[in-house]
């Protein structure tokens, strides 16, 4: 399911749900930053610049990347977004880790995730 989102000046953007969903860990990730942070996945995935979601967003796409190893252009075009600005909200967070309160934040959010994270099928080839 593609949800439309109006960008302004008539231009829209589909939000990639179809991309996500075939993604479980990183789905489940950005649901749980978002969750964590009070705004919707819906939210995080748009184009909203307030600050409340711009923050979710840089913390699922720092997640992304450092939690998950996802490549920052495959971050960028899951979040419409280009490289360059994916690679500033890492470095960014990377930054703000100094701080002890905002590390412990990022610190639960990483257990809740590692909590529930799917574990991989071990298959057996001996049948």
């Amino acid at each position: 399911m593609l949800l439309k989102i109006a960008e302004g000046r008539g231009s829209a953007r589909r939000l990639p749900f179809h991309e996500l969903r075939s993604d479980p860990e990183l789905h489940l990730l950005l649901r749980i930053v978002a969750r964590e942070c009070g705004v919707g996945l819906s939210q995080m995935l748009c184009r909203s610049r307030a600050k409340s979601v711009t923050r979710a967003r840089h913390i699922g796409v720092y997640l992304a990347h450092v939690e998950l190893s996802r490549r920052v252009d495959g971050v960028a075009r899951l979040f419409g977004r280009t490289r360059s600005t994916i690679s500033h909200a890492v470095q960014a967070m990377e930054d703000g880790r100094d701080d002890r309160a905002f590390d412990a934040f990022i610190t639960d959010i990483e257990m809740k995730f590692r909590s529930r994270r799917p574990q991989p099928q071990v298959l057996d080839h001996a049948a």
